[in-house]
């Protein structure tokens, strides 16, 4: 049970992998509201923090490429060193991990309380 005036919900925690390549620390966090709402319109999770996911439609918008459909085709068994008929790729991105964040509201003030409410 939360306390009166904490706020828990459920999100997930990743490393951007454009923040990552470039040296940057790129680790950040989204709720799994966001993740919710980006599937029921058929989209998947982002390895890019929001920064680099700007940038990165920026970058895609401005482009003449193509769109393929890619199939998966199964796993990857070793994720530190992928090969595939086309050689290794290097390391797959980490998966993102479930992270649990509660905020504590109660130092907050607020306009309405208990006793404005008529009953």
């Amino acid at each position: 049970m939360t306390a009166r005036g904490a706020v828990s919900n459920r999100g997930y925690a990743a490393l951007c992998k454009d923040c990552a390549r470039a040296g940057r620390d790129g680790g950040f966090e989204y709720p799994s509201s966001w993740l919710e709402s980006i599937a029921v319109r058929g989209g998947t999770r982002s390895n890019r923090c929001p920064a680099c996911r700007r940038q990165h439609t920026t970058d895609v918008r401005s482009m003449a490429v193509p769109y393929l459909e890619l199939d998966v085709i199964g796993l990857v068994a070793d994720r530190m060193n992928p090969t595939g008929p086309l050689g290794g790729l290097g390391p797959l991105p980490e998966m993102h991990r479930e992270v649990d964040r509660s905020s504590d509201l109660s130092s907050l003030t607020v306009a309405l309380e208990d006793k404005s409410l008529s009953r």
